[in-house]
This record gives C-alpha cells, sequence and structure tokens, in this order.
C-alpha cells in the first residue's frame, strides 16, 4: 500500500494540472516536474537528520499527497472557459487506432516484464543497486567507502526513485518500474514534440510510435538502468523550450 503513494501523488499531480486547462498528456509531463523536485529534495532533508528510512519516506508522501489534494481543491475554482487544447474531437482512423494498440501492447510487456523480472544486469548489480543498499543501510545519501568509484559519482536520480520505492514497498520488486516509466514519458513527449512542431494527429502518433519501438529503448524499459530516465528529462527539456518559444 505505501508504494502506491508516489504514483497517487504523481496522479493528483496531473490531474489538478488538467484542472487548469492543460490537456492530459502535458498535464503528464508538468506534473513530473513538481513531483521529481519534491522527492529530490526529500532525499537531501532526510538525509541530514538520518531519517531516511521507511517511516520518514512514507510519512513525506503522505504529506506531499495531502498537499496535492489541497491543491486540486483550488483548482477546481479556476477558470473553465476556455477550451481544453488537447481535445480532438473527429474519431480515429483505423490506422491511428492500431498504431496505438501496437504501443499498448509494447508498453504492457515491457511492463509486465518490469514487474516480474528480477533485477539482473550486470551494472545494476554492480552499480545502481548497491548504492540504493548503501543508502538504505545509512539512512541516508552520504558518500560511503567503495571500490566502484561508479557507487558515487553517477548522477543519482533515478536511483533516488528506486530507493523510495524499495522503502515503501519492502523489497526492489518496484525499482524496475523507474525505467518503465521514463520510457512511458519519452513516447508522450515526443508526440507533444511533434505537436509543438506542428504535425497533425496522425503525425504525432506516427511519432510516438517511433519513440516506442527503438530497439533500445524497448530493452531497457524494464531493467533497471537509466537511460530511459534521463532521455525522458531531456526530451521534456526539448518539449518545454518549443512551447515557451512559441509562447
Amino acid at each position: 500500500m505505501l508504494g502506491t503513494l508516489p504514483l497517487l501523488a504523481f496522479l493528483l499531480l496531473a490531474f489538478g494540472f488538467h484542472r487548469r486547462q492543460n490537456g492530459w498528456r502535458e498535464s503528464v509531463l508538468f506534473a513530473s516536474i513538481p513531483w521529481a523536485l519534491f522527492l529530490a529534495f526529500i532525499t537531501e532533508a532526510l538525509t541530514q537528520f538520518r531519517w531516511l528510512t521507511r517511516a520518514g519516506v512514507a510519512v513525506s508522501w503522505l504529506g506531499f499527497t495531502v498537499v496535492c489534494l489541497v491543491w486540486i481543491q483550488r483548482a477546481k475554482r479556476a477558470d473553465q472557459t476556455r477550451p481544453n487544447p488537447d481535445d480532438e474531437t473527429a474519431p480515429l482512423h483505423w490506422t491511428e487506432w492500431a498504431a496505438l494498440g501496437g504501443i499498448t501492447l509494447i508498453l504492457a510487456f515491457t511492463g509486465l516484464t518490469a514487474l516480474a523480472s528480477a533485477p539482473n544486469t550486470w551494472d545494476a548489480m554492480l552499480y545502481h543497486l548497491p548504492r540504493v543498499v548503501e543508502w538504505i543501510n545509512n539512512r541516508g545519501v552520504q558518500f560511503f567507502p567503495t571500490i566502484d568509484r561508479f557507487q558515487l559519482d553517477q548522477a543519482p536520480f533515478a536511483e533516488y526513485v528506486m530507493l523510495h520505492l524499495d522503502l515503501l514497498y519492502g523489497s526492489d520488486r518496484l525499482v524496475a518500474l523507474v525505467q518503465w516509466f521514463g520510457y512511458v514519458g519519452c513516447i508522450v513527449a515526443a508526440s507533444l514534440i511533434a505537436k509543438e512542431l506542428g504535425a497533425t494527429r496522425r503525425s504525432q502518433i506516427v511519432a510516438a510510435v517511433l519513440c516506442a519501438t527503438i530497439p533500445t529503448a524497448v530493452l531497457e524499459a524494464s531493467g533497471t538502468k537509466t537511460e530511459m530516465v534521463a532521455a525522458y528529462w531531456i526530451a521534456l527539456a526539448v518539449y518545454v523550450l518549443l512551447r515557451w518559444k512559441r509562447s
């Protein structure tokens, strides 16, 4: 149950952004920004007091979820007169349905693999997950003695998420979902980047299909590497810059 708190907070953020006149795709991307900022901040803050424990993380996410609920309540009173920019009322062509169905199948199979398979890649065993175990033992993300410098000098955000999921769920069963959600985010971001560049709905779906079928992305979507997470933040930055330039 505790393992669902980060997902619940994210869904509430996405719903709140949608209430503020953003399309669902934009809302998903925008929700990831405050969600990630909170996760990084609370990880570093709890480290200062050696409170990076299951109880400390659970209380933090519970408080953040309550804040998200309050934010949604305030969003209900926002102006609802403007049309949703993501609404497209024309029915989907059968080719569009087929493309979206193919993406859904890929996401379903990779997500199931991420949940059913234990982490087993060599680099996950060498430094991605060992650093998470050390952080749990130390109750913080401070440096620790090690013979592998990769456990100390690699960008830590993806492992921060794995750390929270491991603490809340009680095992590493959910840690592969970090890459999977990054994969999903890349697909959504690719379609929105195409939209900002003037693509039609069909072309946006083509962009999503191209992103979803990159062989390396499919392989890494169910593992404990970090490349899909990094790719997501790059894609999000491109989309936000394009949207900022337009507006």
